[in-house]
């Protein structure tokens, strides 16, 4: 069944496959000038989508991405 928290997760599969691509597109020279660029679009695009769901479910956000600090206006504060 479809949740923010799978989403969220699968997202972040999606940007790791995506760095790794970037990783492979480096190692062979495989037009990276282009193929670096489509794939620093695609992250971009991800990491909006992952901004989305964390704004609405701040206890999604990994331990290893840095939070705000409350200013008791967010969403943690209704």
């Amino acid at each position: 069944m479809a949740s923010l928290d799978r989403l969220a997760k699968l997202l972040t599969q999606a940007a790791d496959a995506l760095e790794e691509a970037a990783g492979e597109i480096r190692e062979l020279a495989f037009h990276a000038d282009g193929n670096l660029d489509r794939i620093g679009q695609a992250l971009v695009h991800i990491l909006d989508v992952q901004d989305e769901i964390y704004s609405v479910r701040p206890d999604l956000v990994p331990d290893d991405i840095p939070r705000p600090p409350d200013d008791g206006h967010g969403p943690a504060a209704k």
